[in-house]
């Protein structure tokens, strides 16, 4: 809980820029033209990720492994996992597969060559998927760009 004064905010350890820009942002008074465009720190402005080359290649971050527990697939955070170090991360059959072609550095086009011999595209809509799937684990940080 941040603590909010007059004009002070009480930060707690570790309370960052992020934090901070966001507490003077929800707290702001549109009226006051000195406050109405609080610039966004760089960190929290949204991510443009580029899918689109075709030579580009991705892998799996080695700080999680893929396990088999009571017949579900889930990945398990090791080491430095980041933001999702405490978590565990349930996979469905599809997102399975995937994590395991993207454990070596892969192309898009590589991984829906061989998810074309195991699955039907009968919408053609397979490699519009994976496209979404690498570009949802790279915002995460479960994939890399290598």
């Amino acid at each position: 809980m941040y603590l909010i004064g007059t004009g002070v905010v009480n930060r707690p350890v570790g309370f960052d820029e992020t934090e901070a820009w966001a507490v003077k942002w929800l707290h702001r008074k549109p009226e006051d033209p000195a406050q109405e465009n609080i610039p966004m720190p760089s960190e929290v402005q949204p991510k443009v990720i580029n899918v689109d080359d075709p030579d580009k290649r991705f892998q799996a971050n080695p700080n999680y492994l893929l396990r088999e527990i009571g017949g579900e697939s889930i990945l398990v955070p090791i080491g430095d996992a980041g933001e999702l170090s405490n978590s565990v991360i349930s996979l469905n059959e599809t997102s399975s597969f995937l994590w395991q072609q993207f454990q070596s550095p892969t192309t898009i086009q590589e991984a829906v060559a061989e998810a074309e011999k195991l699955y039907t595209d009968s919408a053609g809509v397979m490699a519009e998927h994976i496209k979404l799937f690498v570009i949802s684990y790279l915002k995460i940080g479960l994939l890399q760009e290598v």
